[in-house]
């Protein structure tokens, strides 16, 4: 028997309290619950496939920092308890500001996802920290234990407007990079935004190309290895900090050698496209073992050092481990309580075909026929949109509408609010003109609107100017910073987790100013059909 598991029988004190017991199952409580609340997003998501192997690589890291980790332990201090504290603190906050969106937006928005998984490290970092104290000696703190920890954060989706930012910066930098390579190997091409075209084909740099994926599928199995199969510690810094300029590089061979293929009048996209992409995480991994192994994977560890007697055990660390493990699940609980409300049955529902008009003398009218797949993100099937288009001296007008309503119930307001163009677009590479901004009260024909929310944006050579209204139950929304959890918070308070209201969303887009497209039969029809609905 090792002095870690010394019990009262030998007259020591017993080094495993009841707290630190208790709070360690509800720490596997946590962990499984959330890897159940994430499941759907790794089987769902290809960002996140990788997700699929948290469970197991997180018991084995687990089991490598028990079997052959390092024997380091914690002081048993004030200081390491007010550490302690501070990172169950900070899973708090995390774990309201997760419960807080998981209410309000649904329980797979991504910032939902991913303050839950902040919560989760925090919390487990806080139960290292307590099981890894000298006085109780259950866990070494060492880095397989806290990789473990950091694969937590891996696992769940990047917040969307760093996403974005960083999809953006890599789409664009890959296509320049593969412009030059190509033009470096003879082959002339030039880009057009994120497209690049060649002398017999187009390939396009979309956000499945940029190499988001790869980096960080490749970033988690660099801190997997690390942990797993390498010893020295320069070695480890030496692999975690190689995965991301790796998949950058990798997925940029892969770039290049899909637009060679393109240009060669083979196959780019179909099975070779995705063989590519799977390949990559593949051939990084293998990389990245062979740097383990090049630099002492296999360096016998060094003996461990001879352990002093068990200390008496502080009771802080237990009793903050179960304080926030318990404080956790309280939270988190109450607000699944609160979101939890079915949709009101409503006898009726608008009619957006004959509301939107499918005919209208001097446009030629259309519709697209796969805005369907985003009614379960919508969480709306009552939507429609229609594009009308008409040659004018200037060039050909183009007029967009988009039409969607929610029963009350059915999503709270501040997720319809985070679905408008300001949200939404500049992923889709759109740029807001700031002097384009405003809220101006327009009209149509006898019609005074409720006051709109006007937006410009530019894309490349094309210029959109945009009108939308959010109305709950017949009164306008004002426009919010999803991205803030006190917005977030207030708005929930305000309009509370599940709108007893119904909601309506409309926008209209044109290449022509309001005035333009104000005159004729289009606009006044619209608004006419949209009265009764509560505009």
């Amino acid at each position: 028997m090792t002095p870690g598991n010394q019990s009262s029988k030998t007259g020591g004190p017993n080094p495993f309290p009841w707290t630190l017991r208790l709070s360690l199952i509800m720490t596997a409580i946590l962990f499984a619950a959330w890897c159940c609340l994430m499941w759907p997003q790794w089987m769902g998501e290809p960002n996140l496939m990788h997700g699929l192997l948290m469970p197991v690589v997180f018991a084995a890291l687990i089991y490598e920092g028990l079997k052959s980790g390092s024997s380091r332990f914690l002081p048993d201090t004030g200081m390491m308890d007010i550490l302690q504290s501070l990172t169950a603190s900070i899973g708090l906050l995390a774990a309201a500001a997760g419960a807080l969106y998981g209410a309000t937006m649904g329980w797979d928005y991504a910032l939902a996802s991913f303050f839950l998984s902040a919560a989760l490290a925090a919390l487990l970092l806080s139960m290292l920290m307590a099981l890894s104290r000298r006085g109780t000696r259950i866990i070494p703190f060492g880095w397989p234990c806290v990789a473990a920890i950091l694969l937590c954060l891996l696992c769940a989706p990047v917040p969307p407007g760093t996403a974005a930012r960083l999809t953006s910066l890599l789409q664009l930098g890959v296509t320049r990079a593969v412009l030059q390579m190509l033009n470096a190997v003879g082959i002339p091409a030039f880009t057009t935004g994120n497209v690049i075209e060649l002398a017999h084909a187009r390939v396009g740099v979309d956000e499945a190309c940029s190499g988001l994926r790869s980096l960080v599928s490749c970033v988690f199995a660099g801190v997997f290895i690390s942990a797993a199969w390498v010893r020295p510690p320069l070695a480890r810094v030496l692999v975690v900090l190689m995965a991301a300029p790796l998949a950058i590089g990798m997925n940029l061979i892969r770039s290049f050698a899909l637009a060679y293929a393109a240009e060669r009048g083979l196959l780019a996209d179909g099975p070779l496209h995705d063989f590519a992409g799977i390949a990559i995480l593949g051939l990084t991994s293998i990389v990245l073992v062979l740097v383990g192994v090049a630099f002492g994977a296999r360096a016998t560890p060094s003996p461990r050092r001879a352990e002093s007697p068990a200390l008496r055990p502080r009771r802080a660390p237990g009793w903050i481990a179960l304080f926030a493990t318990l404080a956790a699940i309280a939270i988190m609980g109450s607000w699944a309580l609160i979101s939890h409300r079915a949709a009101q049955p409503s006898s009726r529902l608008p009619d957006l075909a004959s509301i939107l008009p499918g005919k209208v003398p001097g446009w030629d009218v259309s519709a697209p026929e796969s805005l369907g797949r985003y009614s379960p993100e919508l969480r709306t099937a009552c939507l429609l949109q229609r594009s009308y288009s008409r040659p004018t001296p200037s060039g050909r007008e183009e007029v967009t509408i988009y039409v969607a309503y929610w029963r009350p119930g059915q999503a709270s307001v501040s997720f319809v609010s985070s679905h408008t163009p300001d949200m939404c677009w500049p992923g889709l590479g759109w740029a807001i003109v700031p002097e384009g901004t405003s809220t101006p009260v327009l009209r149509v024909a006898q019609l005074s609107l409720p006051p709109a929310q006007a937006r410009s944006f530019g894309r490349s050579t094309e210029a959109l100017n945009v009108w939308y209204w959010h109305l709950y139950g017949g009164k306008v929304v004002e426009g919010f910073d999803p991205h803030s959890p006190l917005r977030v918070l207030s708005d929930a308070l305000k309009n509370g987790t599940r709108a007893n209201r119904s909601q309506l969303f409309v926008r209209i887009s044109a290449n022509a100013m309001w005035p333009d497209i104000a005159d004729g039969a289009l606009l006044p029809t619209l608004f006419s059909g949209l009265h009764e609905w509560g505009f």
